[in-house]
């Protein structure tokens, strides 16, 4: 759209003037809104000496002066309503919705003028003059959908039920697409797990990485390995390799869903394109909706949402976004721990010390990563007693091998073959954590 000027029939008529800028002495520039079938779009409106243009993005010069200031207190909030060419001079009907207020907008090569829609002077370098609508004055023809005053018919609640379910479907599809291009990852994931499985003999006790002849290289080279000391590295890759399976079974279902989901999208938008005038054929129109999943009646009036119940447990996305869940207080950990919790998930505390129970969700058989068993501990870590230490033991343990026993005050629980993580607290990695929490 930056060619040039648009023409008058792809003029964005019943958009809004939200905003008014003089970047140079010879532009003003109208920023503009409308409403399209997929939302909101926007647009720039330029008036320069070679002619008015289009544009997507606002150009940008100097701050707005004292003629700019005036036209954004005339002009601001009006909707662009009719737009005609006159020789050298375009005109456009500007409606400022106070009081059925309406002025015209003309701008022209040649001489400057400059007058507001009460006749005085606007200014005088630039080519630009508004005068008020005239009863007898009515726009160029433009077809039916571009005339003046046109009613537009409003739309109806199951045109808008269709338009929301056509962008959260593609908004799904957007999302799953993202997970998708996740199995580009399986590849590296199974190498660093082979290379680690290769060299299990170079592993030290208590390191967190491993040095290794990387095989896959050409020509081979060094190079280090992370590797989780609590779980050394035959468990770290075991880890790996589910993540890569993980991955790659994600992609298959996905592409699958997106194929399905760009199918309904479809559908949907040729049931909207097709939405009869004829109050006869609309009945069936609106059958048509429903077999689709749209419902044929708006709500009742008066009518509220479920509030929604609150959780027991706040949710944070950790390493390779995955899910970790701790705790709000000393209930909440327990309906957590014993309610929410599967026996093979993970379960973590601060050792020893008072604090939230946090649970890393798994499949079955399924080892913890590393690196979400490290994001998990700082969690724990933090949501403790333990919050300002430089470095917090935690305990963790499959939730099978945490009990409860009568009696037993709220949020108490006794774990059994535990193991500990010492976790060194990382403020930017912790930051970086609470951000993810998912509201």
């Amino acid at each position: 759209m930056d060619e040039g000027p648009a023409p008058v029939d792809e003029w964005p008529l019943g958009a809004r003037v939200q905003r008014v800028d003089t970047p140079t002495e010879s532009q003003v520039v109208l920023g503009l809104r409308w409403r399209t079938d997929e939302g909101h779009a926007r647009g720039h409106l330029v008036l320069e000496p070679s002619g008015p243009a289009l544009v997507d993005e606002r150009p940008r010069g100097a701050p707005v002066d004292g003629f700019g200031k005036r036209l954004r207190n005339l002009l601001e909030g009006a909707r662009l309503v009719a737009v005609e060419r006159r020789g050298a001079a375009w005109r456009l009907g500007l409606d400022r919705g106070r009081d059925a207020s309406r002025l015209w907008l003309t701008h022209e090569k040649g001489s400057p003028v400059g007058r507001d829609a009460d006749g005085r002077p606007l200014a005088g370098r630039h080519r630009l003059a508004a005068e008020p609508w005239g009863d007898g004055w009515a726009p160029a023809e433009a077809g039916p959908r571009r005339a003046l005053a046109a009613p537009q018919r409003a739309a109806s609640p199951l045109r808008v039920a269709g338009r929301a379910r056509v962008r959260s479907l593609r908004r799904t599809c957007a999302k799953i697409r993202r997970e998708i291009a996740r199995a580009d990852e399986a590849a590296e994931l199974r190498q660093r797990g082979d290379l680690l499985k290769a060299h299990l003999h170079a592993w030290k006790p208590g390191a967190d990485r491993v040095q290794v002849t990387d095989f896959y290289a050409d020509p081979p080279a060094e190079r280090e390995v992370p590797v989780d000391p609590a779980l050394g590295p035959s468990a770290t890759a075991d880890g790996l390799f589910h993540r890569a399976r993980r991955f790659e079974r994600g992609a298959e279902v996905g592409a699958k869903r997106v194929s399905e989901l760009e199918r309904q999208v479809a559908a949907l938008e040729a049931w909207l394109a097709a939405e009869p005038e004829d109050s006869e054929e609309r009945s069936e129109w609106e059958d048509a909706g429903a077999r689709l999943g749209l419902a044929t009646s708006a709500p009742k009036a008066g009518s509220r949402k479920p509030q929604p119940t609150r959780s027991p447990y706040r949710r944070f996305l950790a390493a390779g976004d995955r899910p970790v869940l701790v705790g709000r207080g000393a209930r909440d950990n327990d309906e957590l721990t014993l309610r929410v919790a599967r026996p093979w998930d993970l379960w973590l505390h601060a050792k020893a010390r008072r604090g939230a129970h946090v649970v890393v969700p798994l499949e079955k058989k399924e080892p913890c990563p590393p690196e979400l068993l490290a994001d998990a501990a700082m969690l724990a870590a933090h949501f403790s007693e333990a919050h300002g230490d430089a470095i917090v033991e935690v305990s963790y343990v499959p939730r099978r091998h945490v009990h409860k026993r009568k009696g037993d005050a709220p949020g108490a629980v006794r774990p059994s073959r535990e193991k500990i993580f010492a976790v060194r607290m990382d403020s930017a990695r912790l930051r970086a954590l609470l951000e993810r929490e998912v509201r």
